[in-house]
Formats: structure tokens, C-alpha cells, sequence
């Protein structure tokens, strides 16, 4: 650590205690939300197919309000909200909140809306109101892979294959769940 002061030293040694801790406790808990897994990586050998039920079917359940809440300790809470609209239209409201030693140092709030459509069990989600946005994502598309859908639940994850997104960014994302709002 060189020639820094002995209180510097061992503010940055305690730093990166901290984050060591703080990766740690990420990886080793389960993410759950109200008591409930809502977030989950893929078990081993697990494949993701999209759900034997039908479009129709799909598309007939998945109208409505649906909410997803994730939680990594008292480091980083999402609750992302999303509707969807019989007409085709859906709108996702997102807030975050990042916090380090207690303290919160970062929040962001995302609203978007555009169109979806369900096809082979594939839910396409195009945002089409950049409005308000820094980082747009007008004019492209992501697809979710609906594992499981019932009248109370949701369960997906990000399709790659069939979306349109950079190979940058691809990579194995948690299967998220989301509950309807009553």
C-alpha cells in the first residue's frame, strides 16, 4: 500500500472488505421478493423452451398489470412494473435504488411504452415513446421466452436469439418472475 497515511491504508483495505462482502452475499443468497424467489439463475443442465400452452392462450392471459420486485440485501432494490394493453400497447414503469454502507448513492426511474406480441411463445417487447429517455431503445426489440404463465404468475427470460440487442451484451440472464397486480 506504499506510502499512503496508516488511516488511509486501512480505509481502503475496509473498502474492499466491504465489497467483498457485499459480492459474497450476492452470490450466495437467493434474490427473493415478499418470501418468494423472484429472480433465479438457470439451474444446471436446465433448458429454457417457451411454454406448450398456445399464443392465444398466452396472449389472452398476459393482459394486464404484472410486477416484479428484486432485492440484493439492503445493497440494490428494482421493482419494475409492467402493463399490458389488449390492444397491443404495453408500458413498463422501473425504479431502482442502489445503496453502499447504508447510505443511498444512486436511484433511476424508466418509463416506457411500445407494442408487444406474442408468437411461438415468444413475447416481443418494441419500445416505440423514446420521450424523456436518454438512452433510447426506440426502434428495437426485446424477446422474452414465457417459461410459465398462469392467471397469478409469469416466469421468462431474455431470448437473445430473437432479440435485437448487441452480441456485446448477450450472455445468461436470471429467470425473472412476475406476479399480477390485483
Amino acid at each position: 500500500m506504499g506510502n499512503l497515511p496508516k488511516h488511509l491504508t486501512t480505509m481502503k483495505i475496509a473498502n474492499h472488505i466491504t465489497i467483498g462482502i457485499v459480492c459474497c452475499a450476492w452470490l450466495a443468497s437467493p434474490v427473493a421478493g415478499a418470501g418468494e424467489e423472484m429472480s433465479r439463475e438457470p439451474r444446471p443442465g436446465e433448458k429454457i423452451e417457451p411454454t406448450k400452452i398456445g399464443d392465444e392462450k398466452t396472449t389472452q392471459l398476459l393482459v394486464g398489470t404484472w410486477m416484479h420486485e428484486y432485492k440484493l440485501g439492503d445493497a440494490y432494490e428494482v421493482k419494475q412494473t409492467y402493463t399490458f394493453e389488449k390492444d397491443g400497447s404495453y408500458s413498463c414503469k422501473r425504479n431502482s435504488v442502489s445503496r453502499l454502507h447504508g447510505r443511498e448513492y444512486d436511484r433511476e426511474e424508466s418509463n416506457v411504452k411500445g407494442q408487444w406480441t406474442v408468437r411461438d411463445g415468444i413475447l416481443t417487447l418494441t419500445p416505440t415513446d423514446p420521450k424523456g429517455e436518454e438512452d433510447s431503445l426506440y426502434g428495437r426489440f426485446t424477446a422474452y421466452t414465457i417459461m410459465k404463465i398462469s392467471d397469478t404468475t409469469i416466469e421468462w427470460q431474455v431470448n437473445w436469439g430473437r432479440s435485437d440487442t448487441s452480441p456485446a451484451v448477450k450472455r445468461t440472464l436470471t429467470i425473472d418472475t412476475h406476479k399480477r397486480v390485483k
